[in-house]
């Protein structure tokens, strides 16, 4: 069994890294940081009355030189919004198993070293989770 990190631990990817408190402090630093600038542009967005998302047409991309797919068909985006209400009533554990699989392209091996959980036991829960989008999918 692994141990458990002391003291300010860091989780990513499921795993737990121990941190000198000098580090984590920076860390969350960091982060309050970034919230604070983007709190900040939201004030200066709205003073000036800019949007904070803009819309470009698909005409004015291809005038541009973009080269864009073709449109998906109706029943493709369809099966998208389903695939990810599904997706979204699953556990965290889950829903992190799905995203390191297919999303990020890891191996079961590969996550298994990062998850300190056998690769049976990943296969598993995997096949698991499969059936239960297919059952939610129908």
């Amino acid at each position: 069994m692994a141990e458990k990190p002391k003291g300010p631990v860091i989780w990513q990817y499921g795993k737990g890294y121990s941190v000198k408190k000098i580090h984590y402090n920076g860390y969350v630093r960091d982060i309050k940081r970034g919230r604070a600038k983007w709190r900040r542009f939201v004030k200066w967005a709205e003073a000036h009355g800019k949007p904070l998302i803009r819309f470009v047409s698909m005409e004015a991309l291809k005038e541009k030189g973009f080269d864009l797919p073709a449109p998906d068909s109706i029943e493709d985006i369809d099966l998208r919004i389903d695939l990810r209400a599904a997706l979204e009533k699953l556990t965290a554990a889950e829903q992190a198993l799905i995203e390191a699989y297919y999303y990020r392209g890891l191996s079961e091996p590969q996550i298994s070293e990062q998850t300190l959980v056998p690769q049976r036991t990943i296969n598993d829960r995997r096949n698991a989770v499969i059936k239960k989008l297919r059952e939610k999918l129908k």
